[in-house]
């Protein structure tokens, strides 16, 4: 019985054995394809940065023609006081004679 026992022993190591090879084997070839392709800026990567290069022009457009309507409604605002103002003092030196 001891002998039996004794050959399943060789076989399963066998066996295991095949297998530690194949993996190897596997492992080996799969290298060749893991290393990072070749290109200075890959067409993929490129084009994913499209969406976000859009968003950020977009906001910074809406950014800058916001400031400038801030800027023009200040200005317009000004204008209408100095003009407002300036039909009071007429006004009221028109009253004095």
């Amino acid at each position: 019985m001891s002998r039996a026992k004794d050959k399943r022993d060789y076989t399963l190591l066998i066996l295991n054995i095949a297998s530690l090879v194949l993996v190897l084997l596997v492992l080996a070839i799969s290298v060749g394809m893991t290393r990072p392709v070749g290109e200075p800026i890959h067409w993929l990567a490129w084009g994913a940065a499209i969406p976000s290069g859009i968003s950020a022009v977009s906001f910074a457009t809406l950014a800058v023609l916001f400031v400038l309507l801030v800027v023009v409604t200040l200005l317009i605002w000004i204008v209408i006081a100095y003009i407002v103002i300036m039909a009071l003092i007429g006004a009221l030196g028109s009253l004095d004679s």
